[in-house]
């Protein structure tokens, strides 16, 4: 007899993009933000998310690309 399937939360990718998001927003919120500062986080992010897609890491953009929508949000 199999066992049921356990329920791993990053065996999903929408959980995994809403964790993603909710990091993000919870970043953009616990910090005091002026334009400039937001925009050159955003930009960073967007950067490196894909800079790691190109080297290969598409694990670690995924997480950078879900931080910078949460950001974005």
């Amino acid at each position: 007899m199999k066992s049921p399937p356990k329920y791993i939360p990053t065996q999903y990718p929408a959980v995994r993009l809403l964790v993603g998001i909710a990091m993000g927003v919870f970043f953009q919120l616990a910090i005091s933000w002026n334009i400039i500062g937001f925009a050159i986080a955003f930009v960073i992010c967007v950067l490196l998310g894909i800079g790691l897609c190109v080297a290969g890491r598409y694990t670690s953009s995924f997480w950078v690309c879900a931080l910078a929508i949460g950001l974005w949000v």
